[in-house]
């Protein structure tokens, strides 16, 4: 058994469904609580959080990401895209040929553009992600890294 995986539960403590349930509850109150109790706080850092990002982006390398559209399985490349729309990050089209050192690109090449406020989301899923050797196996048992585009 490990942190994260309580399961089995140990022996010496009785654990039901109901306690998952107040478990659950509790959290969520406290969180509501908090968030009715610091809203303009909140609003504030979110501002700050999507300012700095998107300085980051104009200022910090990598800028953008190029994805190809005509790369091994388009229909997935578009649900890629797709997904990246759904977490609010911006994703746009070349409208003509794009030259970088990393190659040539056609017009109708994805970019998703780091200058925006979800920029370190962005980053996060569209980098490999890189685990210390011999630092154990990370927390969790899923990645957050999609397929790897292009970083210019």
């Amino acid at each position: 058994m490990e942190w994260y995986r309580p399961l089995p539960p140990p022996r010496d403590i009785t654990w039901s469904a109901r306690d998952n349930v107040n478990y659950t509850e509790t959290g969520s109150l406290a969180a509501l609580d908090y968030a009715a109790r610091n809203s303009k706080e909140m609003l504030r850092n979110f501002y700050k959080k999507g300012w700095d990002s998107w300085r980051k982006g104009l200022d910090e390398a990598p800028y953008a990401f190029v994805i190809p559209e005509n790369q091994g399985d388009p229909t997935r490349v578009a649900q890629m895209v797709g997904r990246l729309l759904a977490q609010r990050i911006e994703v746009s089209r070349s409208q003509s040929a794009l030259n970088l050192k990393e190659g040539n690109y056609p017009a109708g090449t994805y970019v998703v553009r780091l200058d925006q406020p979800y920029r370190n989301y962005a980053v996060d899923l569209l980098t490999p992600q890189r685990f210390p050797k011999g630092g154990g196996e990370p927390y969790d048992d899923v990645s957050w890294e999609l397929p790897r585009p292009t970083i210019t």
